[in-house]
């Protein structure tokens, strides 16, 4: 039996680096199951329960703490754009796991509610609470972002991160916009393709988004920044900006989440599955080369990234 010696990856694309070689190892020998396997035995659910979870539940039960266009620079950015401060009741929809909720509450000392309409990871991100020390300050619960419930004017800020580019834009908009207080703000934090991107990586940018499209279930399209500030006005907002970001999927900074041994286990824990998954190897690798489409090309990344926008509630 061959053992595959594994350094912890900082970042998410130097996972994946260490996850692929694996494969090719595992094609070529047929050797590194047995090591793995004994590092995940005690993972929880069978291996049908672990294909029948969501893309995004999958990367939470291996471990990944957040999945986004960015880190906690990113969560920063916005918040300061939305004026978050302590005292604040902050809406974070499409909460994941919960970590830009604890992250908030623990930084700004403002209060959070998260909500997720996944209750596998609300579930997860329940059980940290008390694990962080911000049971006063964070809560979550299983929601609709398409149908809050929550009365009109109920919140300060409502925040969103990688998430609006898989609703219904008009919907979900103008359900965060009518649970924002008066002069209140609403940031998001989404992706973007230039206005004057030429038709070849447009092209490019819609063949990624399909393949986005087939691992989470739902039709994703990437607006443009202006088409974005055109959803946020057609929500009833005002005074919108928009910043663009660097590209990056995740900074470094998720390993410093976890820590190093953390990252480990994430790394086995993926490697596990995509060898004895076809299923999950097969999502794994469109997600693969959707960020080799939008993060290794050269010329597609002078025309798409990460961008903040944030506009006002009249009043």
């Amino acid at each position: 039996m061959s053992v595959v010696s594994i350094e912890a990856p900082r970042t998410y694309e130097a996972w994946y680096m260490s996850s692929c070689s694996v494969i090719k190892s595992y094609m070529s020998r047929r050797s590194v199951t047995p090591v793995i396997t004994l590092t995940v035995k005690t993972t929880g659910l069978k291996k049908r329960e672990v294909e029948n979870l969501g893309h995004y539940e999958f990367m939470a039960y291996i471990g990944v703490p957040y999945f986004r266009w960015g880190g906690m620079d990113t969560t920063d950015k916005l918040a300061s754009l939305c004026g978050v401060e302590k005292g604040k009741r902050v809406l974070l929809v499409g909460c994941g796991t919960g970590y830009s909720a604890f992250h908030l509450a623990k930084n700004y000392e403002c209060e959070v509610v998260g909500v997720d309409i996944s209750n596998f990871l609300i579930t997860v991100a329940q059980e940290k609470v008390e694990e962080m020390g911000l049971g006063g300050l964070v809560s979550f619960e299983v929601g609709d972002a398409h149908d809050l419930q929550f009365d009109d004017g109920s919140f300060g800020v409502v925040l969103t991160e990688s998430v609006v580019i898989f609703l219904d834009k008009e919907r979900a908009l103008l359900e965060f916009a009518r649970v924002l207080r008066p002069g209140g703000f609403l940031g998001i934090s989404e992706i973007y393709q230039a206005d004057d991107a030429p038709e070849e990586v447009s092209n490019r940018i819609e063949e990624a988004a399909r393949m986005l499209s087939e691992n989470v279930g739902v039709e994703v399209t990437v607006p443009t920044p202006r088409q974005w500030i055109g959803h946020m006005s057609d929500a009833g907002l005002q005074s919108i900006q928009t910043e663009k970001q660097e590209i990056g999927l995740t900074s470094g900074d998720w390993a410093e989440v976890v820590g190093r041994a953390g990252v480990a286990r994430v790394s086995l824990k993926a490697m596990y599955y995509l060898l004895r998954s076809k299923k999950i190897r097969g999502r794994l690798q469109r997600d693969k080369r959707v960020r080799e489409m939008f993060m290794e090309d050269e010329t597609t990344k002078k025309f798409f990234g990460p961008l903040l926008c944030v506009g006002t509630k009249p009043g």
